[in-house]
């Protein structure tokens, strides 16, 4: 009792209260714990025991294989690894031809034109449907337009009026350089833009 000389100021302060009692017997419990860790063994002896519980043995280091570093059939891990950048699209496909896939590259020529409208980053028409108010409101929109975006829509709604429909409404985002066109003309659009070389 005399390790617990620390803890009689508390209780007095407590008076006798059941807050007192409690902190007193934890006191006690705390003190018998400490005791009992002391006069146990830091390790025990198995070794006179292990013909008899050999499953109390330790179990020993698994024994790895050896490894070695190279550098040189990495490049088979890299063709499988996801680019971090869209390469540019290969030579043999500039010409203006479509490929299999039916992708068909840009021609000089569109760098002449007042206005330009520029690919993605995936080297596809910025031609986007957007559909909204459960389908109510269904508009075609062009991004990245640089340039003369006012002439880029007269001639749009020219050959929408021809080729889609007679009434087209369209409104133009100067700020943002888009242009939205009511309904969805998706591919009359991409047709309009790959006739200018676009």
């Amino acid at each position: 009792m005399a390790s617990l000389g620390r803890f009689l100021p508390r209780v007095f302060q407590f008076g006798t209260s059941k807050t007192a009692c409690k902190y007193f017997e934890t006191a006690k419990v705390t003190e018998r714990l400490c005791s009992t860790f002391r006069r146990a063994q830091p390790t025990t002896r198995l070794t006179a025991y292990s013909h008899e519980f050999p499953e109390l043995l330790p179990e020993p280091e698994p024994e790895y294989p050896g490894y070695t570093v190279s550098y040189e059939e990495f490049k088979y891990v890299e063709r499988l690894l996801p680019m971090e950048t869209v390469p540019p699209p290969p030579e043999n496909v500039l010409d203006g031809n479509p490929t299999p896939s039916g992708w068909i590259a840009p021609r000089p020529e569109s760098r002449q034109l007042p206005y330009f409208v520029h690919r993605t980053k995936n080297h596809m028409l910025p031609i986007y449907l957007e559909v909204r108010n459960a389908q109510t409101r269904i508009v075609t929109k062009l991004h990245k337009v640089d340039g003369n975006i006012w002439k880029l829509e007269a001639e749009l709604r020219a050959y929408l009026e021809e080729n889609w429909q007679p009434r087209i409404k369209t409104q133009v985002h100067e700020v943002s350089s888009y242009i939205i066109v009511k309904g969805n003309c998706c591919d009359h659009v991409c047709k309009f833009l790959l006739s200018k070389g676009f």
